[in-house]
């Protein structure tokens, strides 16, 4: 994988899956009571095949940050629900006390089909 700084983006729906082309429906505009803190944003569409393997041949890492009023960035911690290590997966927690093995991280994608491949010969 070849990686360039894709630059500085305002957050909209970069992240809704909902809102991307290849889905069933036309994409929708993401009410904007998710940016307020604490809160959160579920949403359901059917997601075409093709678009997620043409979208996960290239691709994109996103680092999440919040702007202070001061103008300085703060990294936010993600968690990925369906990660997975040795001893399972931690993050999909089923009671209040399985939150503490949580894995966290500041670095993700939205689909990825060329990970974990071995490169071609020559």
């Amino acid at each position: 994988l070849e990686g360039a700084w894709l630059g500085w983006q305002r957050l909209e729906s970069q992240l809704d899956p909902c809102s991307r082309a290849g889905t069933s429906a036309k994409p929708h505009s993401l009410p904007s009571a998710w940016r307020r803190f604490g809160s959160s944003l579920r949403s359901e569409c059917n997601i075409l095949a093709s678009s997620v393997l043409e979208c996960g041949h290239r691709p994109v890492f996103y680092d999440l940050f919040v702007e202070n009023t001061d103008g300085s960035l703060v990294p936010v911690p993600v968690r990925i629900l369906n990660i997975v290590t040795q001893s399972g997966r931690p993050n999909l927690n089923l009671g209040d006390s399985e939150a503490n093995d949580d894995i966290l991280v500041r670095r993700f994608m939205m689909c990825d089909a060329v990970s974990g491949r071995e490169s071609g010969p020559g």
